[in-house]
């Protein structure tokens, strides 16, 4: 092949994954289209990459692809370019390699996830702004490409948190359940009741009470409510889910057995309420990030090339 098949290699190699993430938002629900868009990008983009180690690693060339043909004019540069010397084009490969390896180790960690159609859309505009950096031959471009990484990496980060914070919201409120059971039916006293759902509880709430027992365990003239707000927080819950069961905590071990069962249903109807809008909050966000991603990349697709 010849230098002038080589040049275009760097930048669809970008565009490829740019591309790839416009599609996969097409793709919807269709978990398969989109496992094979995704995986389809990741090794086209390594395959043009690793083309370029014979003419750039073994014979010495510089590939330089200016955006729109807009070449230096006695020697000024008003255009865009990508650039592969040897130090680029080795980046450039473990980039490519690492973003293959942890596109299809994703297929099985994201597979149970909601958000995995946005996942994906935001994974390769994040993997094309990293790949555009490596490899630009400018500052303008590595500016505009570090956009593009951090819109999808916060993305990216973002929707974790908050799905992470519906989930935590959930386990709480499915404690509430087993704390309502220990104190109504049980007739468990606090620290048993908390003992238990250390152990037993949800997997998000145990850290709490088990904060809580050492906290009873060492009271130091504290009052109950001063625990379980210590407890409270150490979680990451939302700002409504956190007032419920601080309002929560100000009723146990004040009242009787059924005054206490009351205020847990009432703060368990509360964290399910907020569980659900956070679950959506999470999905209308994904789906928002994930559109502006695509709309995003099929634009840089179209002004690279």
């Amino acid at each position: 092949m010849t230098y002038d098949v080589y040049m275009h290699f760097p930048v669809i190699a970008i565009m490829t994954l740019f591309v790839g993430a416009f599609l996969v938002t097409l793709a919807g629900k269709k978990e398969t289209a989109r496992n094979i868009i995704a995986g389809a990008a990741v090794l086209i983009s390594l395959t043009l990459l690793a083309l370029l180690v014979k003419p750039v690693f073994v014979d010495g060339q510089i590939i330089t692809y200016w955006m729109g043909n807009w070449e230096p004019v006695e020697g000024y540069a008003i255009g865009i370019a990508i650039e592969v010397d040897a130090l680029s084009l080795f980046f450039g490969l473990l980039v490519a390699i690492a973003v293959a390896l942890s596109c299809f180790y994703s297929f099985r960690y994201i597979k149970q996830d909601d958000a995995r159609g946005s996942y994906f859309t935001l994974y390769l505009m994040l993997a094309g702004g990293v790949m555009g950096i490596v490899l630009s031959g400018d500052l303008f471009n590595i500016y505009v490409m570090l956009e593009v990484m951090t819109f999808a990496a916060v993305g990216l980060t973002e929707a974790q948190r908050l799905r992470r914070r519906a989930r935590l919201t959930s386990d709480f409120a499915s404690g509430m359940e087993l704390l309502r059971s220990e104190i109504g039916s049980r007739l468990a006293p606090m620290p048993e009741a908390a003992e238990r759902l250390a152990l037993y509880g949800p997997e998000g709430t145990r850290g709490f009470y088990t904060a809580l027992c050492a906290g009873l365990e060492n009271l130091g003239g504290a009052q109950f409510h001063e625990l379980w707000e210590r407890a409270l927080e150490l979680t990451d819950l939302p700002g409504p889910a956190r007032r419920a069961l601080s309002e929560l905590g100000m009723s146990l071990g004040r009242y009787g057995a059924a005054e206490q069962a009351s205020a847990i249903t009432a703060c368990e109807l509360e964290l399910r309420r907020e569980a659900h809008r956070a679950c959506e909050e999470a999905r209308v966000m994904g789906r928002l990030r994930a559109g502006l991603a695509a709309g995003a990349g099929l634009i840089l697709a179209i002004v690279l090339y």
